[in-house]
């Protein structure tokens, strides 16, 4: 991440004004605009700048379902309470999503959109492509069987969504050890059993 010098300070003055506030999200100003790979610092700083100047004061906070990874933080006092699933293992595919879900039962999650930042996004290198495959459908299902807040319908057409993608990257001649993965990953879940860690054995 590349950060607004006053991102930190942003961030606690959110938890310090709403002390309902559990996490609070960050701006991520390139989310959905720059693909994996595409960024640099000097680029993040200017886009981060470059908001700075041409935008109007936003809302304070803005109310979010979830948390993401790379612009998430959680209130001290949650430290001990919650923890991340060491069963969600190596990149952890959805990991952020349960430990949202772990730390909405103790208050609100939302974005600051004046805590100004980019994620540098890279496009490969957390894992092999297999078990990131494995990882898109089994984890899905693990977060859901925990009766948390994960929605059956959702994770199922997500995961589903994922696995189509990769088909058709597979037939054009690219990711075919990821949809791999992801036919792997639906005969675990067929046992109802969802197993993450079986990724180690890849």
């Amino acid at each position: 991440m590349e950060l607004d010098e006053r991102y930190v300070e942003q961030i606690l003055r959110t938890y310090r004004e709403h002390p309902e506030v559990a996490m609070v999200n960050g701006a991520n100003l390139a989310h959905g605009i720059y693909p994996a790979g595409t960024l640099d610092r000097e680029t993040a700083k200017k886009l981060i700048e470059k908001h700075r100047e041409e935008n109007r004061p936003v809302d304070d906070i803005i109310p979010m379902a979830t948390a993401y990874g790379c612009r998430m933080s959680m209130r001290g006092s949650l430290l001990g309470k919650v923890f991340f699933d060491e069963r969600l293992v190596l990149y952890g595919y959805l990991e952020d999503l349960d430990l949202a879900f772990a730390c909405r039962k103790y208050g609100l999650i939302v974005e600051n959109p004046r805590a100004l930042g980019v994620h540098i996004e890279v496009a490969f290198g957390r894992m092999g492509e297999k078990r990131r495959g494995y990882s898109e459908v089994v984890n899905p299902f693990y977060i859901w069987s925990k009766r948390t807040g994960a929605r059956l319908p959702r994770v199922f057409l997500g995961s589903l969504a994922r696995s189509v993608r990769n088909a058709i990257g597979a037939i054009k001649g690219e990711g075919h050890e990821r949809l791999i993965g992801n036919l792997i990953g639906w005969a675990n879940v067929a046992t109802f059993r969802p197993c993450p860690e079986k990724i180690l054995d890849m």
